[in-house]
């Protein structure tokens, strides 16, 4: 699988008995037992930098090296934003959308997969995708919802859920 894993995934990468830490840490680790590929664009690669913790630096060094990182070329995707402009959200909304476009456009790209504990922005792109069809094969799972089986379905024990999908009817 190619995977676009947020940076709040990274951010939450540690030790302690936390969920988030928790899901955090399996997440990564999962990534790297099944060899998945981890798929990064420079604003994505600058945002994990910002954020990364002592285990998503180290994980990042493992997936360089076994060569399972893939680097999406950026380039602002500006008819995606006119898209998404286009669905005359309001200003709020927007803002909180295009701070993770760049996850978006990352997995538009390569496997259409998000790994993220965020549910806002994906929220109001779920509601967008009506007007916007190039969101509706975009999964977005995640690890934290215990409702969702995410970690089994990385590990390979299971099938994504229909609903993990933006385009899934709710």
């Amino acid at each position: 699988m190619k995977l676009v894993i947020d940076a709040c995934v990274a951010r939450s990468a540690s030790i302690s008995n936390d969920l988030q830490a928790k899901c955090s840490r399996e997440v990564l680790q999962i990534v790297l037992d099944q060899k998945h590929w981890a798929v990064f664009s420079q604003p994505l690669r600058e945002e994990w930098e910002r954020h990364q913790s002592r285990l998503s630096l180290i994980f990042l060094s493992r997936v360089i090296s076994s060569r399972r990182y893939i680097e999406v070329k950026h380039q602002p995707n500006r008819g995606l934003m006119v898209e998404i402009r286009g669905t005359l959200m309001s200003p709020k909304v927007l803002a909180i959308v295009e701070k993770d476009v760049h996850l978006v456009d990352a997995a538009c790209h390569t496997g259409k997969i998000i790994v993220t504990f965020d549910r806002g922005s994906f929220k109001h792109l779920r509601a967008m995708t009506p007007a916007v069809p190039r969101l509706r094969p975009l999964i977005v799972a995640n690890p934290e919802a215990a409702h969702e089986p995410v970690l089994q379905w990385l590990g390979g024990k299971s099938e994504p859920l229909p609903e993990w999908r933006l385009g899934a009817i709710p």
